[in-house]
């Protein structure tokens, strides 16, 4: 299947909370049998830390299969 990455801080960690049915698991609902919706969220990341760990989790040899690539980041930048 092909791939919707969900990448970025806390909101998208938590954009699965089956207490609260967020825009992931909306998401995951719509596009059901027509791509995998996988979650990378960072509770407490800024796009600083962020920018260190993304070449590490998705190589060129990895994203033939990605579909779409959402990042949600700048709610931790203003503590900086």
């Amino acid at each position: 299947w092909p791939k919707v990455i969900l990448f970025g801080d806390s909101l998208t960690q938590r954009s699965f909370d089956p207490n609260s049915g967020l825009w992931g698991t909306l998401l995951a609902n719509r596009l059901q049998r027509i791509c995998d919706v996988v979650s990378r969220g960072f509770s407490g990341y800024n796009s600083k830390f962020c920018r260190v760990i993304l070449p590490e989790m998705f190589s060129t040899s990895n994203v033939s299969d990605i579909a779409a690539f959402d990042i949600l980041l700048g709610s931790n930048d203003s503590c900086d």
